[in-house]
């Protein structure tokens, strides 16, 4: 049987291909034909690399952080800062003002460009850290020589947390760990060379959950509240964009 990450990217993978069919049956009724180059904007990989956020980055610790405990090994506490991170969320307010940044090519003001040492420039640059991103939640130790910053113990992507208190210990949290987008493409990309093929290779994908100790219910509830407040803007932002791709193609067939 599969586990719900797995039915969930399933039904991911099956949404993804009709929107690109979409987008390619709009190709055809706009050019006669279908173009070679990708139906949606494409990013060259080392975006995909600057945007990650791994084990072991520095990380700025912003007011949002929220000093928690956490337990990976038996008898071993370790204080950390759960906050939530991402190309993404970096660039969310700009991108709420006009999500089509992310659909057509063009100059950006200055104040919204990626920051320096990212690939690309402009427009290009901070799409290919979007569309390449995916926010996280994550656990960062106090880094011992940089104030304000922290590394990162651990990551969880932030769509799919659905945290929660404890219903007998209010102090703890819960959190839902779902597999990665890039596990999910790897999963993808390597099902046609594997016996019984994405169906059997999706169900390598696996849910984990953290449990987090707080020093007092407010913080519990101030983390769940974040956490909700900023995958509800992500959603709404998804949302919107897509309905655009919608209105473009159903503007041409009518």
């Amino acid at each position: 049987a599969m586990g719900i990450s797995a039915v969930n990217a399933l039904r991911m993978v099956h949404a993804v291909a009709r929107l690109v069919a979409l987008l390619q049956l709009s190709e055809v009724l706009r050019e006669g034909r279908p173009s070679r180059s990708p139906p949606v904007p494409a990013a060259p990989a080392q975006d995909s690399q600057r945007a990650d956020i791994i084990e072991g980055m520095q990380v700025e610790m912003t007011a949002m952080a929220i000093p928690c405990q956490v337990s990976f090994q038996a008898g071993t506490e370790k204080r950390v800062y759960l906050s939530a991170k991402g190309a993404l969320l970096e660039h969310l307010e700009l991108l709420q003002a006009d999500p089509g940044l992310l659909l057509r090519a063009e100059s950006l003001p200055p104040s919204a460009a990626p920051s320096p040492g990212a690939a690309g420039a402009g427009a290009d640059g901070l799409r290919g850290e979007v569309l390449h991103s995916s926010p996280g939640i994550v656990l960062a130790e106090p880094a011992p020589t940089r104030l304000n910053y922290g590394i990162v113990m651990a990551t969880a992507p932030l769509l799919g947390a659905n945290p929660f208190a404890d219903a007998n210990v209010p102090r703890w949290l819960h959190m839902h760990v779902r597999p990665t987008v890039k596990g999910l493409l790897r999963v993808v990309r390597l099902a046609p060379t594997r016996k019984g093929g994405l169906l059997t290779m999706i169900k390598t994908l696996a849910d984990g959950h953290w449990v987090l100790s707080f020093q007092d219910t407010e913080r519990v509830e101030n983390a769940v509240q974040m956490a909700n407040e900023q995958a509800r803007r992500v959603r709404a932002l998804h949302k919107t964009v897509a309905g655009m791709v919608v209105e473009s193609l159903v503007s041409l067939v009518l």
